[in-house]
């Protein structure tokens, strides 16, 4: 509702006690229905052999959201960068961990 993000994609997936992956999506499930009042396409981004690689990650019993979503503050920021000439090279995330990881560090180095 803030305009923050727009969702693209949304998928749960499952793993069993023995190892089996099963995925679906909000709509599959009448208990998820609150998800189909999320602004976006949420569906089809995801390929089976995502999920399957998501799931490598999960332990059995355990499940979790995939999500594809689309920054909407930062493609402001992007127009508002192509506007004035620039242009995107790369883009990427950091894991949280590996951002106070580096943060520590630079800390550490202050300290010396």
């Amino acid at each position: 509702d803030s305009g923050t993000v727009r969702i693209l994609d949304l998928v749960f997936i499952r793993k069993h006690a023995d190892g089996s992956v099963t995925s679906f999506e909000y709509d599959d499930l009448p208990e998820l229905s609150a998800y189909g009042e999320i602004n976006g396409e949420s569906d089809g981004l995801w390929s089976e052999s995502d999920i399957l690689d998501a799931a490598e990650v999960l332990d059995p019993g355990t499940a979790a959201a995939l999500i594809i979503w689309e920054d909407l503050w930062a493609a402001r920021f992007g127009a508002a960068v192509r506007a004035s000439g620039g242009r995107l090279i790369t883009g990427g995330r950091f894991a949280q961990d590996e951002i106070e990881a580096a943060l520590a560090a630079l800390d550490a180095e202050g300290d010396n």
